[in-house]
């Protein structure tokens, strides 16, 4: 892909997010996941992408001290989830200041104590397999604790 159509693919991706921006913010509803997957995309360059992917764990952390206990876990459980988003951040950050195969092997066991606490409860939706996450917080950090494992 030469230089132009890969900056015209940029670009629209960007205006998908904007619009995505601006109906999230009259319509309150929740952004797709497909959004932030497509975001990650524009992050080629590893350390860059590492850096978004904290950025927006922040980010995604804010809102999740902000916001009441999910009404489908318990305190305690909300409460292993917030410690759990503030652990992988660190971790994170750890790993930018100094990557080290201890420090991606320790993401990795976070990655799957993750994915642990999300639960199993698949169904089958319109002929497709869907996962019903425990967590959307949870979810959005494992989309982008993905990226330093590309």
């Amino acid at each position: 892909m030469n230089q132009n159509s890969k900056q015209r693919a940029n670009a629209n991706k960007i205006h998908k997010w904007l619009q995505a921006a601006l109906e999230l913010r009259q319509s309150k509803w929740a952004l797709p996941i497909t959004r932030l997957t497509s975001i990650k995309s524009l992050c080629q360059e590893a350390t860059a992408a590492q850096q978004f992917a904290v950025y927006v764990s922040q980010l995604t952390q804010q809102s999740m001290n902000q916001a009441e206990p999910n009404a489908g876990l318990t305190r305690e459980e909300w409460s292993t989830h917030q410690t759990l988003m503030a652990d992988a951040i660190t971790q994170m950050k750890g790993y930018l200041a100094t990557p080290s195969n201890e420090g991606k092997q320790s993401l990795r066991g976070l990655l799957r104590q993750i994915e642990s606490l999300q639960g199993d409860d698949y169904r089958h939706v319109h002929g497709s397999t869907v996962h019903f996450v425990r967590s959307g917080y949870l979810l959005k950090l494992l989309t982008f604790h993905g990226i330093f494992f590309r």
